[in-house]
This record gives structure tokens, C-alpha cells and sequence, in this order.
């Protein structure tokens, strides 16, 4: 048998270890169902030659096995939507040929291991809503094919990483509530194909660097509920592809740039809570602007 699928079928009861009877499995695909226990390691030691693991939205308890390490055919690793709670093995870093690795929406804690770096084919790394904390390692620098970076609702701290500048082929960034701090990386505008960056509800400072304007791909810019101070950058007017921009909750102040007007695509910004003073805006711009400590008008 190659393949097994039997995904939503409201299957009950703990994974068969039957299943390590199959060393020929290629595929198996039990997300969506009612399965409980742990995810028995003689299985990821005997099923060397899957290539997609899917066991998303079932209860699945216990350890992440690092048994886990021995699937180095593994290009897909979705456990999403469980209730594991264990730290992530480093073993997980063995796995060289994952290119989609989804451990959200569990209960794993500690750091996000320095060998995530060694997964240098990852196009997807899917993290949020766990009990990740620590900083996040500088090896992401080396996952140059991802597109895709998650980790919102997590615990994450300290600054951002300089060598996440490295992931040239990033599309979207998603760090919403965690505890990161310090100043934006300027080596974040050689992401020249991001689309959205979701940074909302962290601990980040410092001025709103003027290298945002360089990323003309941007569409969605969400730096809310931070500690953000100075003046928003006129350079911003130049990410011309910008549709949202949410700026609310942080200590800016100042005249809003003449520059954000000629962002023609534009259709939400939030401002509120800040010192901002505002200009004329096209009518094409939904303006949320409600401030505690000024009266603006748009």
C-alpha cells in the first residue's frame, strides 16, 4: 500500500500501531477525525518512507516524539489543531526534505529549536497558537525558500532576528501577540516580495523605519499595539501596493505624511490611539481615526 487516507471519517480511539505493518506507506492522511492518545513512536520508527504525514484536528496528547527524526523522506508534516505538549525536538532539524512543517494550534513550549534551520527546502512554517517562548533563533536566516512565517499567539521574546533579512522569497510574516521587543530590523527591506506583515500586540520600539517604503509588494502593513514613537515615515508613501496600514496604539506623533494620500490602493488605516495630526486623504481611504488625544478629521 502506498497511500492511506481516511480523513474525516470520525474515526475514534488511539492510532493503530497495525499501521507500522505498511513500511511501504508513502502517505498517510488521518486529519480530521476523533483520534486520542499519543503519536506512537515504533510508528515514526518504522515508516521511513512517508513523504506526507497529516494527523490535523484530531486530540492527539503526549510528546512529539524525537523518533520523529528518522522520517527524512518526510516533504509535508501537518499535526495542527491537536493537544500535544512537549517541547520541539531538535530532531525535527533531520527532516531536510520538508518543505511544509504545521505544528499550530497545540501546546508546545520552549524555544523554536536553533535546527529548524537546517530545513533549508521549507516553504511553510506554521507555528501559532502553542507556548513558544525564547527568542527567535538567528538560523531562520537559512530557510531561504520560505514564504510563509507564522508564530502568532505564541510567547516569543526578545528582538528580531537581523538574518531574517535572508528570506528573500518571504510573502507573509505573522508575529501577532507575542512578547518580541527592540527596533525593527532594517535588513527586513531586502524581503522584496513580502505582502504582509502582521506585527500587532508585541512589545516593539523604536521609529517606524523608512526602509518599509522599499517593499513596493506590501499590501498589508500591521505594526498596532506596540510602543512605536516618532514620526510615521513619508517613505511609506512608496509602497505603492499598500491596501492596509494599521498603525493604532503606539506613541507616534506628528503631522501624517502628504506622502500616505498617493497610496491610491489603500482602503483601511487605523491611526487611534496615537499623536498624530491628520491631512486631506482620498475619499478611496477608510479612515479610523479615533484618538484619545487629539481631534482628528479626515
Amino acid at each position: 500500500m502506498i497511500q492511506l487516507d481516511f480523513s474525516s471519517n470520525l474515526l475514534r480511539g488511539t492510532l493503530p500501531t497495525t499501521i507500522t505493518e505498511m513500511p511501504e506507506l508513502v502517505q498517510l492522511s488521518l486529519n480530521n477525525n476523533e483520534l486520542t492518545g499519543r503519536l506512537p513512536p515504533e510508528l515514526l520508527l518504522t515508516l521511513s518512507n512517508l513523504k506526507v504525514l497529516r494527523l490535523r484536528s484530531n486530540a492527539l496528547t503526549g510528546h512529539l516524539h524525537q523518533a520523529i527524526g528518522m522520517l527524512t523522506n518526510l516533504d509535508l508534516l501537518d499535526i495542527g489543531d491537536n493537544q500535544i505538549n512537549s517541547t520541539v525536538p531538535t530532531q525535527i532539524g533531520l527532516l531536510t526534505e520538508l518543505e511544509t512543517l504545521k505544528l499550530d494550534s497545540n501546546a508546545f513550549t520552549g524555544a523554536v529549536p536553533s535546527e529548524i534551520g537546517q530545513l533549508t527546502r521549507l516553504a511553510y512554517l506554521i507555528l501559532d497558537e502553542n507556548e513558544l517562548s525564547q527568542e527567535l533563533p538567528t538560523t531562520v536566516g537559512n530557510l531561504t525558500r520560505l514564504t510563509t512565517l507564522t508564530l502568532n499567539y505564541n510567547r516569543m521574546s526578545g528582538t528580531l532576528p537581523t538574518e531574517i533579512g535572508l528570506m528573500t522569497h518571504l510573502l507573509k510574516l505573522e508575529l501577532i501577540a507575542n512578547e518580541f521587543s527592540g527596533v525593527l530590523p532594517t535588513e527586513i527591506a531586502n524581503l522584496r516580495q513580502l505582502r504582509e506583515i502582521w506585527l500587532n500586540y508585541n512589545n516593539m520600539e523604536g521609529t517606524i523605519i523608512p526602509h518599509l517604503g522599499q517593499l513596493t509588494d506590501l499590501s498589508i502593513l500591521v505594526l498596532s499595539s506596540n510602543s512605536f514613537n516618532g514620526t510615521i515615515p513619508s517613505h511609506l508613501g512608496s509602497a505603492t501596493s499598500l491596501e492596509m496600514l494599521w498603525l493604532s496604539q503606539n506613541q507616534l506623533s506628528g503631522e501624517m505624511p502628504s506622502e500616505i494620500g498617493e497610496l491610491h490602493d489603500l482602503l483601511d488605516l487605523s491611526l487611534f490611539e496615537n499623536r498624530t495630526s491628520c491631512v486631506m486623504l482620498p475619499d478611496t481611504i477608510l479612515c479610523y481615526l479615533i484618538l484619545f488625544v487629539a481631534d482628528l478629521s479626515c
